[in-house]
């Protein structure tokens, strides 16, 4: 509830991250959630209204979501159909 605070960044586990984020909501702040941003999709929607009604801005943070080639792949798979994917992910 610190009046000199404007937002904050939620890097717990998600599965302590909803109730933390309700409470800086509730107290006015702007919210950065690191990713996955909650534990289930019903919690981030819920807090997505809540943010939305309390005129506060909700971010979720992926660290490659700006990456350069993000925008020509979404261009390149818009004029097709995707029928399946395989991941292999490599950090």
């Amino acid at each position: 509830a610190d009046i000199a605070i404007d937002a904050v960044a939620m890097c717990q586990p998600p599965q302590a991250r909803f109730d933390a984020a309700v409470q800086a909501i509730r107290a006015g702040k702007h919210v950065l959630l690191e990713k996955p941003p909650g534990a289930t999709l019903s919690e981030v929607e819920a807090l997505t209204r809540l943010s939305e009604a309390a005129g506060t801005t909700l971010f979720a943070a992926w660290h490659s979501r700006f990456a350069p080639a993000v925008h020509d792949a979404r261009a390149w798979l818009t004029e097709r159909r995707i029928n399946h994917v395989e991941i292999t992910w490599k950090e």
